[in-house]
């Protein structure tokens, strides 16, 4: 009983966390009403963000020439647009993922005494780093839309506006319809978690049938192993049909941003460089003295946290990939072994 609740639970935070970018599919039993209302509010936030893009793009209009604007403005730009496409494929692929989630839960329903055991073990494994990325997700959310009270800014986002900010009824709607959007961005990052749960669950169920096969004693039940194994293969495909399209747009809108800040990078670091291509040899020994101190306190700004995050550049992504590389081919080297 208690591995039941802990797996509605886990389903249910899932499910809470992506709620506000409206990419959960209603149940199978829901109304033909509840069902107009999901599919209006799916197509308000596809409208809606399309709306916000507008500012943006007015900024970068207005800001051509400051690149950190501009850089700002894209980033948010990028994530409005991932709202848009995941949006409109969770919409389009809405039956499949009925189908798919229908099925999970079912299965959790139904699931025999060594199937919860072992859907419990990935529960444990996993509930704390994809809780704590939900955490974090909209924590950092909630620190942002608050950056107005603490900072000198108007507005969570940096946006120009073709009217004015002074009638305070404009610019609390303004400043709500960002703080909503800001949200709606965490839960698009939050729907990651979403295809997480479904890939850990195709697991589970290679895993239970591995379980069979091990028991397997005469023809008829090996002929059930087989149907299982082809009914969660196309269930896999399902899962990777629905996702794949995801997965390729947010690959690209964060090498995009990365792409961005490296851009920052070399804009600040020319400033050193510059300072240094000047005829420095030609002039007083005081104006010496100031390019020095200017060479030697400028840093290129970059993006970093200290102690977990290094920065971001061409040399900490491929010691990213080379460190991925390193730890599949350790991983194919220990399953070879243990095949053998």
């Amino acid at each position: 009983m208690i591995e039941q609740v802990m797996l509605k639970r886990v389903i249910y935070i899932t499910w809470l966390s992506v709620a506000l970018c409206f990419c959960w599919p209603v149940s199978a039993n829901t109304s033909r009403n509840q069902i107009i209302v999901f599919r209006f509010f799916q197509i308000f936030t596809i409208i809606s963000s399309c709306l916000g893009s507008l500012p943006m793009f007015h900024s970068i209009y207005l800001h051509q020439d400051d690149i950190v604007i501009v850089a700002k403005s894209i980033s948010i730009m990028v994530v409005l647009i991932q709202l848009i496409v995941q949006t409109t494929i969770c919409a389009i692929k809405h039956d499949t993922l009925q189908h798919i989630i229908e099925e999970m839960i079912t299965y959790m329903k139904e699931a025999k005494q060594y199937e919860k055991k072992i859907i419990q073990k990935y529960v444990s494994k996993c509930y704390i780093l994809y809780g704590s990325a939900i955490i974090i997700s909209y924590l950092t959310t909630t620190i942002f839309i608050l950056g107005p009270i603490f900072l000198p800014i108007s507005l969570p986002f940096y946006t120009e506006f073709p009217l004015s900010l002074n009638n305070t009824a404009v610019y609390i709607i303004i400043y709500f319809h960002q703080c909503f959007f800001a949200y709606q961005c965490s839960a698009t990052v939050c729907l990651s978690i979403f295809g997480a749960l479904l890939l850990w669950f195709v697991v589970i169920k290679f895993e239970c049938l591995i379980m069979k096969i091990q028991n397997i004693s005469n023809k008829d039940m090996m002929v059930i192993c087989i149907k299982k194994q082809l009914q969660i293969r196309r269930y896999a495909k399902e899962i990777a049909n629905c996702f794949r399209h995801i997965i390729f747009y947010t690959i690209i809108a964060t090498s995009f941003n990365m792409i961005l800040a490296g851009i920052i990078l070399i804009m600040s670091k020319n400033v050193s460089i510059s300072a240094y291509n000047l005829k420095w040899y030609e002039q007083t020994s005081e104006m010496q003295q100031n390019i020095l101190i200017m060479l030697i306190f400028q840093k290129p700004i970059s993006l970093s946290i200290n102690f977990l995050m290094p920065k971001l550049s061409l040399r900490s992504y491929c010691a990213y990939l080379s460190n991925a590389f390193s730890i599949f081919t350790a991983l194919r080297v220990i399953l070879k072994d243990n095949s053998i």
